[in-house]
């Protein structure tokens, strides 16, 4: 990502400017009040309530994760946080995970957890630092092992299509109206947005991450300022708003399939399906995280944190737990953070030996029919 952690703002979380008298005042009540704080108390209080009483349903319907991974997440959380161990930081990282997970108010969230909401505020800021900060622990190229392995899976799944170590695709992040340069974040779906670049591997488990872009920038050209692109030894598929590549799979344009129509399809049908798993893991991460249908923050930077602090969650409930099952997907969200199919970009424009590559592979797969 193209921003650090540690240059974040406290004022570009939500609406409110935090005077640096707040702050100051939080700061020492970190570092030096203990358990008996009566704000502590309070919310201690009401956070045990919620967990004794909450069935393990409804703990996951509102923090998206079962009360064992939480317990994991806690226990990580806490290496990276230092001098707070006299704070309730359970506590903290519920508050912080109901908001990721849910899109009610800050105020209303605060007062659920019998918290001020500028208390609230400083809270979820620095909780979603610590996890922005643990997300290359967790979003990361696999090794070579784990890419022939899921090499193998892709083959099967696609029913021929080898080589293929990961699948790619863009969704929008609908934004708040910036104050500077709010022409470039808005998108042709006509709102304000922030662009997530995800690659997964078979089990829709993020591997890279590139976030930040402008919502006017289409996805060929994303993926052509990240990293990525420049790494020529790895095989993703993608759909057709990517430039044909030897490194990247697309399908057929509509109107290439012609003299071959059966043939095209054929190979389409099979991209298609390796592509859709990406498509289903961007679902499922902004049905997971309620937070990113929206993110009514101050600044798009204030946003990438956000946004990289649930990628990193996302594989961590992943890896934790059992993947969610298809009715956990918001097909209306999910509908709205994709960009409509005018947006293609030409695949005929690309180097001979990339055409002749898919040439060559939709005809192996059409022999084998």
């Amino acid at each position: 990502m193209a921003f650090g952690i540690n240059q974040i703002l406290m004022n570009e979380f939500f609406g409110d400017v935090l005077d640096l008298n707040f702050i100051n005042a939080i700061t020492d009540e970190l570092k030096y009040k203990t358990k008996s704080s009566k704000r502590t108390q309070a919310s201690l209080g009401h956070v045990q309530i919620m967990l004794k009483e909450y069935m393990l349903s409804d703990f996951k319907q509102h923090f998206r994760m079962n009360r064992t991974t939480f317990q994991i997440l806690l226990k990580e959380v806490a290496l990276e946080r230092e001098q707070t161990k006299d704070i309730d930081l359970e506590s903290q990282l519920l508050f912080t995970l109901w908001i990721l997970g849910n899109q009610e108010s800050l105020e209303v969230v605060a007062n659920r957890f019998s918290i001020e909401k500028k208390w609230g505020q400083f809270v979820f800021e620095q909780c979603i630092q610590i996890l922005s900060k643990l997300m290359p622990k967790y979003v990361k190229w696999q090794t070579e092992e784990e890419q022939a392995l899921t090499a193998d899976i892709f083959e099967f799944k696609s029913r021929g299509i080898v080589g293929v170590t990961g699948v790619i695709d863009c969704c929008h992040i609908p934004i708040r109206r910036p104050l500077e340069n709010s022409f470039d974040y808005y998108n042709v779906m006509n709102y304000h947005s922030v662009i997530l670049q995800g690659v997964c591997d078979s089990a829709g488990k993020f591997m890279d991450v590139f976030i930040g872009m402008p919502g006017s920038i289409n996805d060929a050209t994303v993926f052509r300022n990240s990293p990525l692109c420049m790494k020529k030894d790895r095989r993703l598929v993608g759909d057709v708003a990517y430039p044909l590549s030897t490194n990247l799979l697309t399908p057929y344009a509509k109107k290439d399939v012609t003299q071959f129509k059966a043939a095209h399809e054929i190979y389409n049908k099979r991209l298609n399906v390796l592509h859709s798993i990406i498509v289903r893991a961007l679902g499922l991460l902004v049905s997971r995280f309620r937070r990113l249908q929206y993110l009514d923050v101050k600044t798009p930077k204030a946003a990438n944190y956000i946004i990289s602090a649930c990628c990193m969650l996302h594989n961590f409930i992943q890896i934790n737990e059992d993947t969610a099952e298809e009715d956990d997907i918001d097909e209306e969200a999910v509908s709205k953070i994709f960009m409509p199919p005018n947006n293609f970009v030409d695949n005929q424009i690309c180097a001979e030996d990339a055409y002749e590559q898919r040439n060559f592979i939709k005809n192996r797969l059409n022999q084998s029919v």
